[in-house]
């Protein structure tokens, strides 16, 4: 049977299939592109603009067709990986973020590399569950140690910003993994608006000698690195890595200070379970005033309140 099929294509998406029988009909009036009717006063044209008109002596494919509609087609976004503290007896879920995406720009797959530090994280699985990029499917391919080759694809364009795709990891020692995405395309663009992050794998808030204690020896060691002291010079030379100054910062200041010596004394003693940065409030308003007055020739600090810490 003769016949030939007609497909309507919106934004490079197959819209509607027409099969029809019988010869493709013909004639022999001029070719005109926007009009529907040659024949005054019934002629109609069409309104908006018209480019990109090809000609071609078979159909295209599918495959082709959306090709055509993602070419010289630019995305503007940015991907972006958090940095992220977790704790070492804990898995690490890791989101691949995005931000807007609209589904005018048909984004119906995308592929990267990352890589991070195998030593210190062990790639465990991968999810899209609460992602936007939920009901597509994602393949990772993780055989190479410290990379990941990830690509995804849907049926559904892309909507909305937020996690792409959320990466599990299990700290393995504590420090910090830089992560690096590389090679990002979204569709067939490439992508170069990417902000890289990492993970800090840190131990008990306190224990700043890392042995599974938090012992008055960390308190020790607290209060010589706030006077600027070089406690543990072999394990790790002043200034101290990232992670153990998060370890010491147990009342949340991003530093450590005679305040954080006296919480991890109090905690050894067991005069308090928990510190201020893991969510205490008892220790985190503490009011005290403190007077210099002079007395000859020595300087007297008067504290009265709640006083537990003091730099100078």
């Amino acid at each position: 049977m003769i016949g030939y099929i007609k497909k309507l294509f919106i934004n490079g998406v197959l819209i509607d299939t027409i099969y029809k029988t019988g010869p493709l009909w013909y004639n022999e009036s001029p070719l005109k592109i926007g009009s529907e009717i040659d024949h005054e006063p019934w002629q109609y044209w069409v309104t908006g603009q018209i480019d990109d008109i090809r000609i071609y002596n078979r159909a295209l494919t599918d495959e082709e067709v959306q090709a055509l509609y993602l070419e010289g087609q630019s995305i503007s976004t940015t991907i972006t990986i958090p940095d992220t503290i977790q704790n070492m007896m804990q898995s690490v879920e890791l989101p691949i973020n995005t931000t807007v995406l609209d589904t005018s720009d048909n984004i119906i797959s995308y592929q990267f590399n990352f890589t991070y530090d195998n030593l210190k994280l062990q790639y465990i699985s991968n999810s899209l569950t609460g992602t936007i990029a939920d009901g597509g499917s994602v393949v990772v391919n993780s055989s190479t140690p410290g990379n990941l080759a990830i690509s995804y694809m849907t049926t559904t364009p892309l909507n909305g910003e937020g996690a792409i795709l959320n990466l599990q990891f299990n700290p393995l020692q504590m420090g910090t993994s830089k992560l690096i995405i590389s090679d990002f395309l979204y569709n067939t663009d490439t992508i170069t608006d990417i902000t890289n992050g990492s993970i800090t794998a840190i131990g008990l808030y306190g224990d700043i000698d890392t042995n599974q204690h938090v012992q008055a020896y960390d308190a020790a060691l607290a209060l010589q690195y706030s006077v600027g002291l070089d406690p543990l010079p072999l394990s790790d030379p002043t200034p101290w890595e990232n992670w153990r100054i998060i370890v010491g910062d147990v009342d949340g200041t991003d530093t450590i200070t005679a305040n954080d010596a006296s919480l991890i004394l109090q905690h050894s003693a067991g005069l308090i379970s928990t510190f201020p940065v893991e969510g205490s409030k008892s220790l985190e308003n503490s009011i005290a005033d403190i007077t210099i007055s002079q007395d000859n020739n020595e300087l007297v600090f008067t504290s009265t309140g709640e006083f537990y810490g003091l730099n100078i």
